[in-house]
């Protein structure tokens, strides 16, 4: 009598996954974020705390032995946890994929991305494989500056993640049928 065979799973997809579990009021746990990870056949390899003083060189870790463009992060966070994860990349080659999960994710409309619905009961569900594996491609500018002074030391990188003021009105008047980089782009020359 022939056994049945357990149904074929494909291995999951392992990227690094850099989390900061406070973002958003905590909405979005270990757990959680593990859970919608394996859900769409992700596996976080490694997990990394957004806070971890070696993120760099974990993400460094976690790319060795591959070409920096075959190795997507993905980042569970914030504006702060995006912006300090830009930072400590390895290599501004590596794709980086978002899933919103702070508070006001500026970063993340500003590239135009869907945020996550913080309530699963209404059944809303962020397509991180497809995110992840075949997003859309958007360039991403860092500023610079020397807090204190160039004698002070290194330039420290910032990201544009401004939700008020004369930047958000420069965008909201910039073009109010644009989305994502268009937008952006269009809100730039606005504000000239």
């Amino acid at each position: 009598m022939a056994e049945r065979l357990p149904p074929f799973a494909p291995a999951p997809f392992a990227l690094p996954v850099v989390h900061n579990p406070e973002a958003g009021g905590g909405l979005w746990p270990v757990a959680r974020l593990g859970a919608q990870l394996d859900a769409q056949g992700l596996a976080a390899a490694p997990l990394i705390h957004a806070k971890d003083p070696d993120l760099g060189p974990r993400l460094a870790a976690a790319a060795a032995g591959r070409r920096p463009e075959e190795v997507p992060v993905l980042v569970a966070g914030g504006d702060g946890t995006v912006a300090r994860l830009l930072r400590a990349l390895p290599d501004r080659r590596m794709p980086v994929a978002i899933l919103a999960t702070g508070s006001a994710n500026n970063i993340a409309r500003s590239f135009g991305l869907h945020l996550p619905d913080p309530d699963e009961r209404n059944g809303e569900r962020v397509d991180l494989a497809a995110r992840v594996l075949g997003g859309i491609a958007c360039p991403w500018h860092a500023g610079r500056v020397h807090p204190g002074g160039p004698e002070a030391g290194a330039p420290r990188l910032f990201f544009e993640s401004v939700g008020f003021g004369a930047i958000a009105a420069a965008m909201d008047g910039g073009g109010k049928d644009l989305h994502g980089l268009p937008k952006i782009l269009a809100g730039r020359s606005a504000a000239g």
